[in-house]
């Protein structure tokens, strides 16, 4: 009669426990619901807020970049003349080499500056927008 007892305990201690796990996962569904609804609504003020942050960042690296004077730089005397002379060119290779900054001097220099009537700087994120890029131009 006790073991009998005891299994019957046991068995309601069981059903206790799944109803508890029942209740939660009622709980959970009902938050999940109340999330997506919350989500779709500010869905879209999220893009917003990650774009401006992107600009930000740009802005805060361009800061950074127009601190560096090309007079300050040591090197890329012979390579910026080479490529002054050229008609067109690529500069490719891995972050950090000074691809942008042997870009600027030549961009900088007076041979090219007295060439061109116009010129533009334009920094182009790995998040390209066209349209964007664009706009930039026509801006400057």
């Amino acid at each position: 009669m006790l073991r009998g007892f005891h299994q019957a305990r046991l068995l309601h201690d069981v059903a206790e426990k799944i109803d508890k796990i029942k209740a939660t996962l009622n709980e959970i569904r009902d938050n999940k619901s109340k999330y997506d609804a919350f989500k779709e609504t500010n869905n879209q003020s999220a893009a917003e807020e990650e774009e401006a942050e992107e600009k930000e960042r740009a802005k805060a690296l361009h800061k950074l970049r127009r601190n560096v004077e090309e007079d300050d730089v040591v090197g890329f005397v012979q390579d910026s003349k080479d490529l002054i002379n050229r008609n067109a060119f690529s500069i490719i290779g891995m972050g950090g080499l000074g691809k942008t900054t042997l870009a600027r001097k030549v961009y900088n220099s007076t041979q090219v500056k007295q060439h061109f009537k116009c010129r533009a700087w334009v920094y182009v994120s790995n998040k390209c927008r066209v349209k964007e890029l664009l706009l930039g131009l026509l801006k400057t």
